[in-house]
């Protein structure tokens, strides 16, 4: 009985140990999820390349209408 014991003992440990992991891993992953989400937001509020050049174009024609 006390080798029974010993080894639902030892048992609980591991499961709690495989519990542990597993918590972390999903912690991990959702960690992960959150900062993909938030890359792709920031990326979708950043023009777009063609916006970019129209903005400087815009700009430089601007500049160039107020020169004397």
């Amino acid at each position: 009985v006390p080798a029974l014991a010993a080894e639902v003992v030892r048992l609980r440990a591991d499961n709690a140990e495989w519990e542990a992991a597993r918590d972390a891993y999903y912690a991990s992953e959702q960690r992960l999820a959150r900062e993909a989400e938030r890359m792709r937001a920031e990326w979708a509020a950043r023009p777009t390349r063609a916006e970019a050049y129209r903005q400087v174009a815009d700009e430089l024609a601007l500049m160039q209408s107020v020169e004397p």
